[in-house]
């Protein structure tokens, strides 16, 4: 049973890959590096960030508070 519920919520659809649908359903599109920079500002742990793909990204990451 739960893997026919599984497979139910990942399997692709109009040509969409499983996965590509799954992050839409699962990630918040509207969240921008201002958010992390107002996360920094009302918190004091580190703020780490998973998932930097580009020197781009990490510069923008360290330019926006994220700690690592």
């Amino acid at each position: 049973m739960a893997h026919d519920v599984m497979a139910a919520s990942h399997g692709s659809r109009d040509a969409e890959s499983a996965v590509a649908r799954h992050s839409k359903e699962q990630f918040d599109a509207s969240i921008t590096w201002e958010d992390l920079a107002w996360l920094r500002e009302v918190t004091s742990p580190p703020l780490v960030l998973k998932g930097v793909l580009t020197g781009e990204d990490a510069e923008l990451a360290v330019k926006h508070g994220v700690s690592g």
